[in-house]
């Protein structure tokens, strides 16, 4: 089987799919990553081919003021650059890509993945790494989770339209732009395949009663590393005391990042913690002295660190929320927004963490309050940890290529 992984994301969404593409290369299958000309080292990395599409994740994040408050997929006023750069791709894609069988994209790369499957002929299918499936009532949809509580199910199968409706609005532009990149009809051709993968695990979110037989929950796809290690300073730091709170907001950026740090080395010094700041792409300072017990970090892998933390604060990523679950610590989530208050949201209801912080609101004293209900509270550390071991006994990565395999096999829906 030829799969072409189109992965058009920050690194919290690439990795996945980059461990994806190296289950698929372990089982004989060929596999290369589409991803933003910044993050094809990640799958390089690790033994899978790349094609770099145009354009810079990073220094588009760049270019916004902050993250703070975001409410669509796409940032406001940056509708026509997007599709601008989705006809690039596209074209860029076609031109550098081997022919492939199948196309696996989630929702950052489906407008690309969908022309060009229907253009070289091959089926496309969806990946994802968030639940956008048929409209349920079990949970809300992950764009749209605060319904009120007293509007039960119904409410929850009004916010996956109202999904539906978020996620479709700001792409169909792009998707029209990739098409005509690819010379294809505005129309596609064929039904869309009944099956999907989501790199989710069932623990974390069970499969609702009412979704089709061929959607199916994986469980998440981590990526391994077994040569990877910790620099010697941050080694040398976790074994000289109790295991630190590691906070970090990934690819969000702050308005003001020093300001973040005060508040977050504030709350620190308040609860008797030690601390790794992770800056990340701006969401905290990277100058400055933190002060004692404090650590400073652009990045670290997550699976080498956080099962050495006591607690995580982060901005609920769909990547960073794997990540916290499956080392079994407890979460102060700081949602900035889009899929954000949705995982936070989740891992409150599942007594993983405190109440969400959202962005916006956070200061020094609720974050005192949510660290010291983590730190403190021997329930929820006891919930973490079961919750992680179920996590880490599941294989996401196999499964999914198992099923795909099974539907290769299956051949062309007809």
């Amino acid at each position: 089987m030829d799969v072409l992984i189109v992965a058009v994301d920050t690194r919290g969404g690439v990795q996945p799919y980059t461990a994806l593409a190296a289950g698929l290369r372990a089982r004989g299958h060929r596999t290369v990553v589409a991803a933003p000309e910044d993050l094809t080292w990640l799958p390089e990395q690790h033994g899978v081919p790349a094609v770099a599409l145009p354009g810079s994740m990073q220094e588009a994040a760049a270019r916004l003021p902050s993250s703070e408050g975001m409410r669509g997929l796409v940032p406001h006023g940056m509708q026509e650059e997007v599709s601008r750069q989705a006809a690039v791709r596209t074209a860029a894609l076609l031109e550098a890509a081997p022919g492939a069988d199948v196309v696996l994209a989630g929702i950052g790369g489906a407008p690309i993945a969908r022309a060009v499957a229907e253009r070289i002929g091959a089926r496309f299918l969806s990946a994802h790494l968030h639940p956008l499936g048929p409209a349920t009532g079990a949970f809300p949809g992950v764009l749209a989770p605060h319904v009120p509580r007293w509007s039960g199910r119904a409410g929850n199968r009004l916010a996956h339209r109202i999904t539906a409706l978020a996620v479709a609005a700001p792409t169909r532009p792009a998707e029209r732009a990739a098409r005509a990149a690819a010379g294809l009809t505005q129309r596609p051709t064929g039904r869309p395949e009944p099956v999907a993968l989501y790199g989710i695990s069932p623990q974390v979110l069970p499969k609702p009663s009412g979704w089709p037989p061929g959607h199916v929950l994986t469980g998440y796809w981590f990526l391994e590393d077994p040569g990877a290690a910790l620099d010697p300073e941050l080694e040398a730091f976790l074994a000289d005391g109790p295991p630190p709170v590691v906070v970090g907001f990934g690819s969000m950026s702050s308005a003001d990042a020093r300001r973040a740090s005060r508040t977050v080395t504030a709350a620190l010094r308040a609860t008797g913690s030690r601390g790794v700041l992770l800056t990340g792409w701006g969401g905290l300072a990277a100058g400055g002295d933190s002060g004692p017990g404090v650590l400073v970090r652009t990045a670290v892998p997550h699976d080498l660190l956080l099962p050495r933390a006591a607690a995580v604060v982060h901005h609920a990523g769909a990547g960073t929320t794997a990540a916290g679950l499956r080392a079994g610590i407890p979460h102060v989530t700081v949602p900035y927004g889009v899929d954000q208050p949705f995982w936070a949201a989740r891992v409150h209801e599942l007594g993983a963490g405190a109440a969400p912080i959202p962005r916006r609101r956070l200061t020094t004293a609720l974050l005192v309050e949510a660290l010291e209900r983590c730190l403190r509270d021997g329930s929820l550390r006891e919930r973490a940890r079961q919750l992680g071991a179920a996590i880490r006994a599941e294989d996401g990565v196999g499964a999914a290529v198992t099923r795909l395999e099974t539907w290769a096999a299956l051949g062309p829906r007809r």
